[in-house]
């Protein structure tokens, strides 16, 4: 069993209001430090929105996981289109993560997608949902700071 210390932090720049919440953690065990900033998209369809989620902890991750759906997930991961505001549409894959039903995936490319993030001031991802198809959601991504 894994214990880890949660510690809200404020947004780095408070002078902006941000969509971006902030916090770390420590591994008691082995005294290494997470870190971690996490936002969440305007509802597409229903209740079903989809989170980011970008930590910190060896190396940088990208994870996004969905609420009130799961992802439509095929041969172990899936494919999205991203748009970055008003920028051309972008292809990245996704792995599943194996200890959920689908409704937590990896991104690949997450260093490239971190770049395209800091710059950022909206974001569209078009995922594919089970028994719905594919559905586009819309995050704020400005004021989004990270220096890991």
């Amino acid at each position: 069993m894994a214990f880890l210390c949660l510690k809200s932090i404020a947004n780095p720049d408070t002078t902006k209001t941000s969509t971006w919440r902030y916090w770390d953690s420590v591994n008691e065990m082995t005294n290494t430090k997470s870190y971690f900033a996490k936002t969440f998209s305007d509802p597409a369809y229903g209740d079903v929105t989809i989170s980011i989620l970008v930590r910190y902890s060896k190396e940088n991750e990208v994870i996004l996981s969905i609420q009130n759906a799961i992802f439509d997930s095929q041969s172990g991961g899936i494919n999205i289109n991203v748009k970055f505001d008003d920028g051309s549409i972008e292809k990245y894959g996704c792995s599943d993560a194996k200890s959920t039903m689908f409704e937590t995936v990896f991104v690949y490319r997450d260093k490239k997608f971190i770049e395209k993030l800091k710059k950022s001031h909206k974001l569209f991802i078009e995922v594919p949902i089970y028994d719905h198809g594919k559905d586009v959601f819309k995050f704020d991504t400005s004021n989004f700071v990270w220096e890991h």
